[in-house]
């Protein structure tokens, strides 16, 4: 009973293997086949040797029939065409690579295969019927082919999430940083666009901005974009022209300026023209260019013995060092508590001095 038993069940298990091979070594026999056998045999789809078995093709090869004696081919390959040639539906799941003039080649377990189609292939994309031409790679595929042949193709079209700034645009190209590393896709007119909510176009997109979206084959089906706010506060060090640089706790900050940024000074409304290197800022930046400035003038309050007077220029000395500031004709200056002048002022006087961006506002001297 065993020596009957053993077999039979050696018989399912390899059955079992062989069935969820099958569809991957048709698709390995039917490359196999157009590479070897067309030239004397026809096309898979009217080939004249249609149900050959690996056994016959073998015994053929030996016998150097038709000069067949020059295929070096494996027994698995020779299965593998066996497989292909003869009439049993075979199925394969996978992703479409090419769709060269309908012959498809589909990667499928980490193997990439062709099948051939023709007139009477029926195919369905995304649940609605459809022709071969209309197959695109990158596409997930279920095949159902007979000899090489395919019969059904019902395909489904991936939609992949992205997400991250955008890095890049390069016409109808853009590029994102997400957190697996770039990715770049294209953008049709079919996109749609937000950006801050609003409905928008692929043009109003701009590096720096953080978007999300979907895309199907490579190309966008929806992006929804948001425009990064960045706060910046520290002291103004340069001005040139309408880009400020100040001096932010993490390092020097760099921004632009225009027609739309809101500036404040001291608390009333101002220009940009009005802002100078040394007074103090907090504000809002977008993609590199402010939207709000709040600017105010540092006051600091100095005193101690005059140690140079040169022009306009006093120097003191203060507790800490020397100290040397402007005055001008709005700065208020006394002398033993009586209006005076900057030429009243002479060295070794004591005074204190309440100074904005380098020029006194006021003067109290004595002695």
């Amino acid at each position: 009973m065993k020596l009957t038993v053993v077999p039979v069940v050696l018989s399912i298990v390899c059955g079992l293997v062989g069935l969820n091979r099958a569809s991957a070594q048709a698709l390995e026999g039917a490359t196999l086949y157009n590479n070897n056998c067309t030239s004397c045999h026809s096309y898979l789809a009217t080939s004249n040797v249609r149900g050959t078995t690996a056994a016959q093709t073998r015994a053929a090869i030996n016998a150097n029939f038709g000069n067949m004696g020059q295929l070096l081919l494996s027994d698995a390959q020779l299965q593998a065409i066996a497989e292909a040639l003869s009439n049993t539906p075979v199925h394969v799941t996978g992703q479409l690579v090419s769709n060269n003039g309908g012959i498809l080649t589909i990667s499928s377990a980490g193997t990439q295969s062709s099948v051939a189609t023709n007139a009477n292939t029926t195919v369905t994309i995304t649940g609605i019927a459809a022709t071969v031409a209309g197959l695109k790679a990158g596409m997930a595929v279920h095949v159902t082919s007979v000899g090489g042949t395919a019969t059904a193709i019902v395909a489904t079209i991936p939609i992949l999430h992205v997400a991250g700034p955008i890095t890049a645009i390069n016409g109808v190209q853009i590029t994102l940083q997400q957190t697996t590393g770039p990715t770049t896709f294209l953008t049709d007119a079919n996109t749609k666009v937000t950006v801050k909510a609003k409905a928008s176009i692929v043009a109003a997109l701009k590096i720096g901005m953080h978007v999300t979206g979907t895309t199907e084959l490579g190309t966008a089906t929806l992006i929804t974009a948001t425009v990064p706010i960045m706060h910046v506060a520290g002291p103004i060090t340069a001005i040139n022209g309408a880009q400020i640089t100040i001096q932010a706790t993490t390092g020097p900050v760099s921004f632009a300026t225009d027609s739309n940024t809101k500036v404040t000074l001291t608390a009333k409304a101002s220009t940009v023209a009005a802002l100078k290197v040394g007074m103090h800022m907090t504000g809002t930046t977008e993609l590199g260019k402010a939207t709000l400035i709040a600017a105010t003038v540092p006051i600091m309050h100095v005193s101690g013995p005059i140690m140079a007077i040169t022009g306009s220029q006093i120097t003191i000395q203060t507790t800490t060092g020397p100290v040397t500031f402007l005055i001008d004709a709005n700065t208020k200056i006394t002398l033993n508590a009586k209006a005076a002048t900057l030429a009243d002022l002479k060295d070794s006087q004591t005074l204190a001095a309440v100074t904005a961006l380098g020029t006194a506002t006021t003067v109290t001297a004595k002695g």
